[in-house]
């Protein structure tokens, strides 16, 4: 019942988890043609290394969010509330990245990038709703 660790744990690592993907985010939007080549060495992959730049460049956007979504999925199931955690999943990557990504490639029609942006905007935002979760979830245990 150490609330208050929970809460400063918790806290903790979504601060490291933010620093460390900013980091990564910031190395793959640089060398996102350099890590293209690896994928796309052969003669026949070459035809899809625009759009495989596109998308590590447009997936940058969502890596700086993935620990606030991670590490609040990871807070529920160690407080024994893993369903808050599939529930948290879920939402995230079917409720939303999945129909924006239909909205962002079809009905805006950018094609193949408003897949990426949709699943991007997906994630932000269930990463962002499951941290406001998590934070709530913790300052009621803190009140009870």
């Amino acid at each position: 019942h150490a609330y208050e660790k929970l809460r400063t744990a918790y806290m903790h690592a979504v601060k490291i988890g933010l620093s460390i993907e900013v980091c990564i985010a910031l190395a793959t939007y640089v060398l996102a043609p350099q890590i293209t080549l690896l994928f796309t060495f052969s003669e026949g992959a070459a035809r899809i290394t625009g759009d495989l730049i596109v998308l590590l460049r447009t997936m940058c956007f969502y890596y700086p969010v993935v620990g606030f979504g991670m590490f609040s999925s990871s807070m529920f199931q160690g407080t024994g509330k893993g369903f808050n955690a599939l529930v948290v999943t879920i939402f995230r990557t079917i409720v939303l990245a999945l129909p924006l990504a239909f909205f962002f490639s079809m009905e805006r029609g950018l094609g193949l990038s408003g897949v990426w942006w949709g699943i991007v905007a997906g994630n932000v935002i269930g990463s962002a709703a499951a941290f406001t979760w998590a934070v709530l979830y913790v300052r009621r245990l803190q009140t009870s």
